[in-house]
């Protein structure tokens, strides 16, 4: 007996097989490209106000003379304890094309990524889960801004979080000093370009007690300190030998100005952990519709912030302009007021997670600045939800197609696609 396809059922099959194919690659390239593309088409990096900043001739703030940076928080990069192959695959192409794009449409001088790039690095005990963890990293991050070299110059950044590695009560030299030659990230750094200064801090080393990495973060940050006051005080004509001593142990030689300054630029602190906060209810502006946040629910601290009292020493020391953060896996945008003195405040930016395993609408910071002013935006990158409910549209469309074409060709099940001949 010979199997005989009918001229319809052949023509439903071929049409249908088309059908799934065409519905198959539409969606990819709409759900896993396009919507990231046209998403980021619609952010754009802030501009500075005219009235606050450094002009040209026509009035119009100077290309030479603003800073724009790029900040995210929190990958979560996956690893081979908690993670499966699927998960990981998915999470990992939409940060690396939401990365991608953005680097590429939004054209930043510089990239701070605020810790947690890692998402079991306290928990990587064999070296070769922690390089290939590291190794995923590279290729989807900091290759690619280097690729863009050959077109722009742009400078990646990396903080240390508590996934990274661990939180105080685990933290142990090996993983601290793993993490920080593999990412170049150190427990106190300062990065200054374009006059703006930077202070990069990790966190999870701010608790005040006896611990040795603790004690030696605590002898960073005074060095810091007197880094900046040397910085306000020196020229390059004229610096005592106990800052240019100083400023050479933290290789920051260029940020000894010329002529001596009226005024420096205070640092902008950033790191992964936020400042005390009670709650989020003093947050002026917040993803109030995330379902990870209680604005009620106190906050511990040590654990979701820092301690109060190292907060304060912080603002207290340092007087930052301003100070990014991340940890939380949402956006909070809060004025700390630490002290009576009610001119003695400081802004805080949290940023969301970039990772959509945390949060279905992650997002980026935008920052430009000068010496004198800043501004900020959050570009909004797509919600995983929309992506699943386009393929929900276009695989349910397609599917009706199919329907209707067997039924048109009265084929109810899979045996009557076919007819037989005796020979």
């Amino acid at each position: 007996m010979v199997v005989m396809w009918s001229e319809k059922a052949k023509s439903n099959l071929c049409r249908s097989l088309v059908v799934f194919n065409v519905t198959l690659a539409v969606s990819l390239l709409v759900c896993e490209w396009l919507i990231f593309e046209v998403a980021i088409m619609f952010c754009e990096v802030p501009h500075l106000p005219l009235e606050d900043s450094q002009t040209n001739r026509q009035g119009i703030v100077a290309d030479d003379a603003q800073l724009k940076v790029m900040m995210i928080a929190d990958l979560h990069l996956i690893g081979q304890l908690l993670g499966n192959s699927i998960d990981r695959l998915k999470r990992e192409s939409q940060m690396r094309t939401a990365f991608h794009t953005a680097v590429r449409q939004l054209e930043p001088d510089l990239i701070f990524i605020l810790g947690d790039i890692l998402d079991e690095g306290k928990w990587s005990f064999l070296p070769e889960d922690f390089r290939r963890t590291t190794g995923r990293y590279r290729k989807y991050f900091s290759r690619y801004v280097n690729s863009m070299a050959t077109k722009k110059k742009i400078d990646l950044h990396v903080l240390t979080g508590n996934h990274d590695v661990g939180f105080h009560y685990d933290v142990d030299n090996i993983k601290v000093h793993r993490f920080e030659k593999s990412f170049n990230a150190s427990k106190v750094k300062f990065v200054s370009e374009k006059g703006v200064n930077f202070l990069l801090l990790n966190s999870v080393l701010m608790r005040n007690d006896s611990c040795a990495l603790c004690l030696e973060t605590q002898k960073q940050l005074r060095e810091a300190k007197a880094v900046l006051d040397c910085i306000q005080i020196s020229s390059k004509k004229s610096i005592s030998k106990k800052c240019s001593d100083l400023v050479k142990k933290h290789e920051v030689e260029e940020l000894i100005p010329d002529v001596k300054p009226d005024k420096i630029s205070q640092p902008i602190i950033l790191q992964h952990f936020p400042l005390y906060r009670a709650n989020e209810s003093s947050c002026f502006s917040a993803d109030w519709n995330s379902l990870n946040l209680n604005i009620s629910k106190p906050l511990e601290q040590d654990w979701d912030v820092l301690s109060k009292q190292t907060s304060r020493n912080l603002v207290d020391m340092f007087n930052p302009r301003l100070v990014f953060s991340g940890h939380s896996h949402y956006n909070c945008e809060i004025w700390h007021r630490y002290f009576a003195d009610q001119r003695r405040k400081v802004l805080e930016v949290t940023v969301n997670s970039f990772s959509w395993r945390n949060n279905d609408n992650p997002k980026i910071l935008l920052l430009t600045i000068d010496r004198n002013s800043y501004t900020y935006s959050l570009c909004h990158l797509p919600r995983e939800s929309a992506q699943f409910a386009i393929y929900c549209l276009l695989w349910g469309y397609s599917l009706i197609y199919i329907v209707r074409k067997c039924r048109n060709a009265n084929v109810h099940y899979f045996p009557r696609l076919w007819k037989t001949k005796s020979v």
